[in-house]
């Protein structure tokens, strides 16, 4: 029970943290855009500020109240300039769709807290490197900042080069809870999975504003199988994949600054963000920014038109203390010194494991197909090509890595394509959700054509 108390402790801790500091980034957002992004941003805050605090020489008890009595400080600000206002709860009833996804979402939560509960870690890079390093951090045993001590620099198991967010995260909830045990060494895997649903249906009930357009698109992300068994290996995969997934939500709400924090949340839980979601984002970000013609002309170089663009790199500098230390420390993207090396067989392996393999089903194969049927209507559409872009340069940079790297041998024996593929699942079913919605929403040519006709009758009734 205390473990239960804990975890859920320090996710309140997190969506205060975060709450606090989108207090001060503009945006329009509902009542549940408000949390979810909270949490994100709290996440993200908290594990990097008390990286840099542990660096300096703070302990890790020390770190998470400082960073805390600082958000007391700020919400105290906030309280005496009258910045707070109370959230706005709107009357709302649910449909019958929406209580079976609620009951779909109750026994992913048993099935998975069973999980937890009886099933032990046993994933090579859950026991080395992100269960492995938290609980070296927390017990204060073999972790230094010091390269010197080859053995113990950034913790004894698990590969240096990965970033620390999900390691601090757990190590600060069995700080929190006094003990470590298996499940604070998984339990961020179950609340990022819960968070896809929530924030894949936020984000399509926002362009569309329909209801069951959004829970459909949440029931795909949530009853994927192998998403769901992997929702307590103690990866960091569905992380990375809810981060996109809200960065992506920030976008199409047009929060530029909260887009590019949550696009560098995604480099700061595991290096894939910066390969799959980093230049994908940031070209999504600018179609949407700019039509073709400004792009063809190169007319988007006035101040107001890089007013947005420029929020969002700003965001993504807060990732700029880790990128810092890296460098410092030659930390590379992978443990090894990956080669440029075409393997020509590795198409054929993606076709035959992803597309057509088991893991997952007809999944890729259904994005692709629904997308396909829609394009004429996606290309004519500034948001449509923003998210065709995005999900071809993700998918396009797995097919890269895979394909053209070492990391062949991966595809290879199936080690990792599948749990690459898994970070694409939530951007991937929003597409085809928007191109559901455009097909359905009324043709503005086809209403200014009968408003036109009807013009020119009335037109001619009047002459006569």
């Amino acid at each position: 029970m205390t473990t239960v108390t804990a975890i859920f402790s320090h996710l309140a801790l997190n969506v205060w943290l975060g709450w606090t500091i989108l207090k001060f980034i503009r945006g329009n957002r509902n009542t549940g855009e408000w949390i979810i992004a909270s949490f994100f941003i709290g996440f993200f805050a908290e594990t990097l500020t008390v990286s840099i605090l542990l660096y300096l020489g703070l302990s890790l008890g020390f770190s998470i109240l400082s960073v805390y009595i600082t958000t007391l400080i700020l919400t105290v600000y906030i309280w005496k300039t009258k910045e707070i206002t109370k959230p706005r709860f709107t009357k709302f009833s649910f449909k019958w769709y929406e209580w079976v996804l609620l009951l779909f979402i109750a026994e992913k939560i048993v099935f998975l807290s069973w999980q937890l509960i009886e099933v032990p870690v046993y994933y090579d890079d859950a026991m080395m490197h992100w269960a492995g390093r938290a609980r070296s951090l927390f017990g204060g045993v073999n972790w230094f900042f010091d390269p010197s001590n080859e053995d113990a620099f950034l913790g004894f198991t698990g590969y240096k080069h990965y970033p620390l967010g999900i390691p601090i995260w757990r190590a600060l909830t069995a700080q929190l809870n006094g003990d470590w045990n298996g499940i604070i060494a998984r339990a961020d895997c179950l609340l990022f999975y819960l968070s896809l649903p929530v924030t894949v249906w936020l984000a399509t009930w926002r362009f569309s504003k329909i209801r069951w357009l959004a829970s459909a698109t949440s029931f795909i992300i949530l009853t994927i199988p192998f998403q769901t068994w992997h929702a307590a290996s103690g990866y960091a995969d569905i992380a990375v994949e809810a981060y996109a997934v809200a960065a992506l939500s920030a976008l199409l709400r047009k929060e530029w600054l909260l887009a590019g924090i949550l696009t560098a949340g995604t480099c700061w839980i595991k290096n894939d963000g910066l390969v799959l979601f980093l230049p994908a984002l940031t070209v999504a970000m600018i179609l949407l920014n700019f039509s073709w013609s400004e792009l063809i002309r190169l007319n988007i170089f006035s101040k107001k038109k890089l007013r947005e663009p420029m929020l969002y790199f700003l965001g993504l500098l807060t990732l700029f203390p880790w990128f810092i230390f890296k460098t410092v420390y030659s930390l590379r993207l992978s443990p090894g010194k990956e080669s440029l090396v075409f393997h020509s067989d590795g198409l054929g392996y993606i076709w035959k494991y992803v597309f057509m393999g088991p893991t997952h089903s007809i999944y890729w194969i259904f994005i692709f197909v629904s997308i396909l049927f829609s394009l004429h209507l996606m290309l004519k559409d500034q948001t449509g090509r923003a998210l065709i872009a995005m999900l071809l340069i993700s998918f396009s940079a797995v097919v890269f890595v895979f394909c053209f790297t070492d990391a062949f041998k991966w595809l290879k024996n199936q080690g990792t394509i599948h749990r690459s593929m898994l970070q694409l699942y939530g951007i991937a079913v929003i597409v085809p959700a928007y191109a559901v919605w455009l097909n359905l929403r009324p043709n503005p040519s086809g209403i200014e054509k009968v408003t036109r006709e009807s013009r020119n009758k009335s037109k001619s009734k009047r002459k006569i």
